[in-house]
This record gives structure tokens, sequence and C-alpha cells, in this order.
């Protein structure tokens, strides 16, 4: 039981860090593309660390709060097509 809190806690903060490096991409809108691979490196850390269930958990959780947190949503998008699933495909 310990260990399965652990990894959802390790794991929501990944995901707070991935919406939180995001929201540096809306901020500067040149780094669209940049934050949203950055922030596909948590869901790569995920699947080595926890498997792939893990990472799709956190891969649809960060997705869905970018979508609704983020005031612009193209660093979601590229996230929720090349960044975040990038790694769960590869892995």
């Amino acid at each position: 039981m310990k260990q399965k809190i652990l990894k959802l806690s390790v794991l929501s903060l990944f995901c707070a860090l991935s919406v939180v490096l995001m929201l540096v991409g809306c901020v500067i809108q040149s780094l669209d593309l940049t934050v949203a691979v950055a922030a596909g490196l948590t869901v790569a850390v995920a699947v080595i660390e926890y498997g792939t269930g893990w990472a799709v958990m956190l891969y649809a959780a960060t997705s869905v709060l970018s979508f609704v947190l983020l005031p612009a949503k193209t660093p979601a998008l590229f996230y929720v097509l090349i960044g975040g699933i990038y790694p769960i495909i590869k892995a």
C-alpha cells in the first residue's frame, strides 16, 4: 500500500512539474514545442521507473490539466500530440 501511495505522489509531482513547464511555454511563445518535449521527459522517467501503466496515467492527467489550466492551448496540444505520447510509444 505504501508503495502505491509513494508512486502516486511522485507522479503527481511530475504532473505538476509538466504543467508548470508548459505554463512557461505559454509565457514565452517561442518555446512551445521545447517545453512540450521537456514535459515529456517526466513521462519518460515514469516509464523507466514505474512502468507503462503509471506513465499512461501521468500522460492523461497532465493532458487534461494542461488543457484546463493553461491560457494558451498550443503547448498542451504539442504535448498531447508529440511530447507526452512519444516516450510511451517508444517504450
